[in-house]
């Protein structure tokens, strides 16, 4: 696709995700330079790279320029997470508090049982992760597990236990974390953000830093042999 157009923005992204996937950052930069790469793969790879600063900044920049629209949930959540990372927590706290209010705002307006319901109830559960709040956390991407499984929906289901394991590891429990990456690392799945869950992404995502220290989880970063 990028033979025929190496500014498709989409095949970018895609390529970009193999990349993160395999651990190599550095296979990442010249796609930065093509005229069709998005806020969102340049702010991911600033983050990957553990340059909250400039993630935040194009995070921040890429959200007001949807003000307009909606803006990608995704990218309020990443913003968030950066400023966290950054040790800014009075701004992560800001920017998950306002998450929320526009996820809370979002399912009173998606069609009941739908993939966007349980999209919105996963969002939820990690702005209230960010924010500490762990039963209603829970609550939430439990919610969005149950209107779409992974035996329903094997396209989607994964990446919401994805963001159940997010929930779990912001809220410092490796116990409930890992044995959901542990089969993610085993089933087909693409994450809507970074791709495939794979040990090399764990190495490199800083959302896993709060249980990055435990022995089981440095195990699944491992990189095992077929």
């Amino acid at each position: 696709m990028l033979a025929w157009d190496p500014a498709e923005t989409q095949a970018i992204g895609l390529k970009a995700r193999v990349f993160w996937a395999t651990c190599d950052l550095q296979a990442v930069e010249p796609l930065l330079a093509s005229p069709g790469i998005s806020p969102r793969v340049r702010a991911v790879q600033a983050l990957l790279q553990r340059r909250y600063a400039e993630a935040i900044q194009i995070f921040s920049d890429a959200i007001a320029a949807e003000s307009r629209g909606r803006p990608g949930r995704h990218l309020k959540l990443l913003l968030a997470l950066s400023q966290q990372r950054a040790s800014d927590s009075s701004a992560a706290r800001v920017t998950y508090q306002k998450a929320a209010q526009d996820f809370q705002r979002e399912l009173g307006e998606v069609v009941p049982d739908s993939v966007a319901e349980a999209g919105a109830h996963a969002a939820l559960g990690i702005a209230y992760a960010g924010l500490g709040e762990a039963p209603s956390a829970i609550a939430e991407a439990q919610k969005a597990m149950a209107i779409n499984p992974t035996s329903k929906d094997p396209m989607e289901g994964p990446d919401l236990e994805a963001d159940m394991a997010q929930i779990y590891a912001l809220l410092r429990d490796a116990d409930h974390a890992i044995p959901i990456l542990n089969r993610l690392l085993q089933i087909p799945g693409l994450n809507v953000t970074l791709g495939t869950i794979t040990p090399a992404l764990l190495r490199l995502d800083p959302v896993w830093d709060q249980i990055r220290s435990d022995p089981r989880f440095q195990e699944l970063c491992q990189e095992k042999q077929p």
